[in-house]
């Protein structure tokens, strides 16, 4: 028998990780009649939210509470959990025959989860360990798995679900021929390295011929708002608008030539037929002329280092190229509609789910597992009795996988 489903994501955060999981999580409730799916959020979180709006859905709320001793024994009978890597420090109490899979849709998670659990070296290896074998951990896109693998030097399998595509009504742009006076959006929250990525985006405008007067739109908050670069130029208008969702951020898109962006960002752009465009990231200043039309990315890429864009085979355009090409209004028309075209192909929930259900039954990491990860200061897995429990899967790893693992337990 199947285990219901539960997405765990308590967040009053308005981002994009809210958008991904709810929608993930009525997906699945229409796909599966036979099981309950639920989602865990605060009674003021963003992902609740979002579902008081939904007019018809089988998902059941769930209030989460920080106060572990009001929340209790979450699910007493074994639950399917979702829920991300970096979150482990508030894993509930669960069955212990409840399975777990681990999203990891940042280039940060990593780090974020050794510092949120205060975990040594050697621990932070151990249980990264443990996830691996257990095959308990799914990226976003490629570009967060080479990213991860690099950072924690495991190989990772390539195994990936991607946002599902959500599309508001009928609406859509039909781009004209660009004229001297070009609007541009930036959409994104702004946190560390999207603060840093709009910036970079703006640097690139300010390079451009000045025959071009920008509009430039910035949608968005969070903490790092005041790291915003906006040079004082006369062809240059910046237009702070915060946090704007449903109506009026598809007024606003709908009015302009372009859209850059990252993560489930960019894909709204493109669910209005809008020219949009992936843009690179980095956690500090950088300058870095390369944009990725959406039509045209890769393994589910939706935002990039730039030195991950020879591994990933992106095709990178310059932001004067981008101009360039549409004067052409022919070529401008065809981006916006390819780029909603190709949402539609890659980002259906059908291909989703089907993923979703297939990582589902490779998982094998209890709840049991990670019974000790309510006090991860503490967490020390017993690698040798680790090895003889798994030797059979143990003896299916390659050499080199195998010589990692000696590395970490002569370390231990």
């Amino acid at each position: 028998m199947k285990q219901d489903i539960c997405i765990f994501f308590p967040d009053r955060r308005v981002g994009g990780g809210p958008n991904y999981l709810v929608n993930l999580a009525n997906q699945l409730a229409i796909s599966c009649n036979d099981r309950k799916i639920y989602y865990v959020d605060y009674s003021d979180g963003y992902g609740h939210k979002l579902l008081t709006k939904l007019q018809t859905t089988r998902v059941e709320f769930i209030e989460y509470s920080d106060d572990t001793e009001k929340l209790g024994v979450l699910f007493k009978e074994p639950i399917f959990f979702f829920m991300a890597v970096y979150d482990l420090n508030r894993l509930p109490v669960l069955h212990p025959h409840s399975r777990i899979l681990l999203f990891n849709w940042h280039n940060l998670c990593l780090p974020v989860l050794k510092a949120s659990c205060d975990l040594t070296a050697n621990q932070f290896l151990d249980l990264l360990f443990l996830i691996y074998i257990k095959k308990a951990q799914i990226f976003l896109d490629k570009a967060h798995w080479l990213e991860n693998n690099k950072i924690c030097g495991l190989p990772f399998d390539l195994r990936l679900l991607p946002p599902i595509a959500q599309f508001s009504g009928e609406r859509q742009r039909i781009s004209k021929q660009l004229g001297s006076k070009i609007s541009i959006c930036l959409l994104g929250r702004l946190v560390i390295d999207k603060v840093y990525a709009v910036n970079n985006v703006i640097k690139q405008i300010q390079a451009a011929p000045k025959k071009y007067y920008f509009e430039v739109h910035i949608v968005g908050s969070g903490d790092y708002a005041s790291k915003l670069y906006l040079p004082q130029e006369e062809n240059l208008k910046f237009i702070k608008h915060g946090t704007l969702l449903d109506d009026q951020l598809d007024d606003l898109l709908l009015s302009c030539d372009f859209l850059f962006a990252m993560g489930t960002s960019v894909l709204k752009g493109a669910s209005l037929a809008i020219p949009s465009f992936i843009i690179p990231s980095q956690e500090k200043d950088f300058d870095y002329d390369g944009f990725v039309p959406l039509s045209l990315t890769k393994g589910f890429t939706l935002g990039f280092y730039p030195d991950q864009v020879k591994d990933l085979d992106l095709p990178v355009l310059r932001f004067d190229e981008i101009l360039d090409l549409c004067i052409d209004e022919g070529y401008i028309r065809k981006l916006g509609s390819d780029c909603k075209r190709f949402l539609i192909k890659e980002f259906c929930s059908n291909t989703v789910i089907e993923r979703f259900f297939t990582y589902e039954g490779e998982t094998q990491l209890l709840y049991s597992d990670l019974a000790s990860i309510r006090n991860l200061s503490e967490l020390r897995i017993n690698l040798v009795t680790f090895v003889i429990q798994k030797f059979a899967q143990l003896k299916k790893l390659s050499f080199w996988k195998r010589k990692f693992f000696q590395f970490i337990k002569g370390n231990s």
